[in-house]
């Protein structure tokens, strides 16, 4: 499959009904709501699908298929669902092979051989939303983003509640780690989508009025849905979906540790989208300068944190290295193990068989000696 030129590209629209709707963001970001709702609107969610737990208690809406597909590029990329490395997307360019094209050419053929409108929702999507346009216009199906913003102080508050333990990391480490998770993925995501149908909303104007943020999807997407706002009923279900208490993080600084030129960037990237929700076609200017900042603070910081990281890497080889030989010396007795289990019943065959021939030798000898001494008796009696 040939790529389409630039970063977005503007492939003629089929004619056909079908509306391929790719939901991204960060996590925490609402995702899952915005996803959640589309579904009630009428779009289908490919099944299966992951479960609701503690942390996502209304659902992911987060199809297995996609998860699975991205997670196989990311394993062979070596990038993580949160990932603040500014090469990451391009890792993940650098292993799509065509058997991957057709695989993901293949999955939407099947999809939309029964369906008209689908959402796939994953956050990992950010890393290749270039991949999912290519193919998507391959295969004649039209397809538009809806990327959710939600303030960066929100995200990692809500990410180092439900997370931080869990992964095991220190806190003061969790929060930049992941504050750059959401810059990177803000940035690629936008990137990849210039010049196609798409539309940033805020978590937080999705939960104040999703009508008006459904109407406003539905118009750029072209997806119809304004029958399903305006149905009763299923405006009903939507507003019981929509829980605006699950919105427990405020979007501030205060409490979190923060290196003050990282928030700084984080400020400008959430500006920038807000931008985008405002003018999807407008100067991405702010953005680019935004990405230029990040990737110099990323590199400064990586210069800075050589000698450590360094030790660090030094250190978890050593550690494995040290796994390794008591992983050996344990396989090593283990095989011993095995093999004294294995020979000890024929040990104690030849030990009984020893045995028994000790005593067959000890029989005929003790005859022999008593036969001795009867005749030393009868001789000394005489």
């Amino acid at each position: 499959m040939s790529p389409t030129t630039g970063e977005g590209g503007h492939p003629p629209r089929p004619d056909s009904d079908r509306r391929l709707v790719l939901v991204a963001g960060a996590g925490r970001s609402g995702t899952s709501t915005i996803s959640g709702t589309l579904n009630r609107l009428g779009l289908h969610v490919p099944l299966p699908a992951l479960k609701a737990n503690a942390s996502n208690p209304k659902g992911f809406y987060e199809s297995w298929w996609p998860v699975r597909f991205h997670q196989s590029l990311m394993r062979r990329a070596r990038i993580e669902t949160v990932d603040g490395r500014p090469e990451a997307a391009e890792r993940v360019r650098a292993v799509v092979t065509d058997e991957d094209r057709e695989r993901l050419a293949d999955w939407l053929g099947a999809l939309f051989a029964e369906q008209e409108h689908v959402v796939v929702k994953d956050p990992r999507a950010a890393w290749a939303p270039w991949l999912w346009t290519e193919v998507a216009d391959e295969v004649g199906i039209p397809i538009g983003f809806v990327t959710m913003v939600r303030h960066p102080a929100e995200v990692v508050g809500s990410r180092t509640t439900y997370y931080q333990e869990r992964e095991g990391i220190e806190v003061d480490t969790f929060v930049p780690v992941n504050l750059c998770g959401w810059i990177n993925a803000n940035l690629l995501m936008e990137r990849h989508t210039r010049g196609r149908d798409r539309v940033v909303v805020r978590y937080e104007s999705l939960i104040e009025d999703w009508r008006a943020e459904t109407r406003r999807i539905s118009t750029a997407l072209d997806l119809g849905l304004e029958r399903g706002v305006d149905d009763p009923s299923v405006a009903a279900d939507v507003d019981g979906f929509i829980d605006p208490g699950l919105r427990r993080h405020q979007s501030h600084w205060d409490g979190l540790a923060v290196p003050p030129d990282l928030r700084d960037v984080a400020d400008d990237v959430y500006a920038g989208m807000l931008a985008v929700e405002s003018d999807p076609a407008g100067s991405a200017d702010g953005l680019d300068r935004a990405r230029t900042a990040y990737e110099t603070l990323y590199r400064d910081a990586t210069s800075i944190a050589f000698d450590a990281t360094r030790a660090a890497v030094a250190e978890a080889r050593a550690e494995t290295e040290r796994e390794v030989r008591a992983a050996e010396r344990r396989e090593r007795d283990e095989a011993v193990r095995r093999t004294r289990d294995r020979l000890r019943p024929k040990l104690e065959a030849e030990r009984r068989r020893a045995k028994v021939a000790e005593e067959r030798l000890r029989h005929p000898m003790r005859n022999a000696a008593g036969a001795v001494k009867r005749r030393l008796k009868g001789l000394l009696g005489r």
